[in-house]
């Protein structure tokens, strides 16, 4: 269930990241990653709001969403390898975040980007325990149901061999 909801999120993650990825250009005065539109997800202009972007060189960090407001999310190092990468890291309000991170290289730049993404993961909790809760209450009606049919059953068979 862990795994299924973890992919999901993933899955809603890389779908921002293409977004971002999309909205990067490079200024032709400061030769750094520029946005040249908004993102689509209205959750990355809210501060603090668990969703949570930026775009860093081997340096700095160069562009971060507003949600960040004026923190950005730290990494111990920035990996080299290309593709998908997920982790974990503490958020702006120290909270644990899933974080899925490309590297890219920009046209008209030399210079590699990591772009980062990242989601609170006590949201992927609290629909875990709702699920948990769903789930524990439909096995527990189903357990007494059984658990009736089985008295039913039994007091009429005691009772057919009574008679």
């Amino acid at each position: 269930m862990v795994k299924y909801l973890q992919t999901e999120m993933v899955n809603e993650m890389t779908v921002s990241l293409d977004d971002l990825i999309a909205n990067l250009d490079i200024d032709a005065q400061t030769h750094e990653p520029a946005l040249s539109g908004r993102l689509s997800d209205p959750r990355f202009q809210q501060p603090y709001s668990g969703h949570y972007w930026q775009v860093e060189s081997r340096s700095n960090v160069i562009l971060r969403s507003r949600s960040l407001w004026d923190q950005a999310l730290s990494f111990r190092h920035l990996s080299k390898v290309s593709g998908l990468i997920t982790t974990e890291t503490k958020g702006p309000q120290k909270q644990q975040l899933l974080v899925i991170q490309q590297r890219i290289k920009l046209p008209g730049s030399q210079e590699t980007y990591w772009l980062s993404v990242a989601v609170q993961l006590s949201n992927m909790h609290k629909a875990l325990k709702n699920i948990r809760g769903s789930i524990y209450i439909g096995l527990g009606l189903m357990t007494l149901g059984v658990l009736l049919v089985l008295a039913f059953q039994l007091s009429w068979v005691l009772h057919r061999l009574a008679n």
